[in-house]
């Protein structure tokens, strides 16, 4: 159970048992491809259990948050930058709504306007970046 801004959200833990071999590049000439031909069965493991994109996949009162939201804010270094340009791409394409993307590493040293409207995502691959 974690208790947030809207109150305790309890989320099922599920655990995964990962091989010996998983940390090997077996048939690949270096980790990225590796990582590459590995998304489809990784996406697919990620989204086993969602019967759908929802509100509520986000937890109680997510619904509420969303629906203040005007534009979206995503953070990130490196490659999971390109993910979040990626990500701006589907949410204004396919969500109409405005998103704009920048290096977490660059954003940290600037005085930004923080704006209640908008929804700040935050992306990292490793979690292990010091910025």
């Amino acid at each position: 159970t974690t208790t947030g801004r809207y109150g305790a959200v309890q989320r099922d833990v599920k655990t995964v048992h990962a091989h010996s071999g998983a940390a090997e590049l077996g048939p690949y000439r270096h980790y990225m491809q590796k990582e590459i031909f590995e998304q489809p069965t990784a996406i697919a493991n990620t989204l086993e259990a969602i019967t759908g994109i929802t509100p509520e996949l986000f937890g109680d009162g997510a619904y509420r948050v969303f629906k203040e939201v005007d534009k979206v804010l995503i953070l990130a270094c490196g490659t999971s930058y390109y993910s979040g340009s990626t990500a701006k791409y589907w949410l204004e394409s396919i969500a109409k709504i405005p998103t704009s993307v920048e290096i977490a590493s660059e954003y940290r040293y600037r005085d930004s306007v923080p704006d209640p409207k908008t929804l700040v995502v935050t992306i990292s691959q490793s979690g292990e970046t010091a910025d």
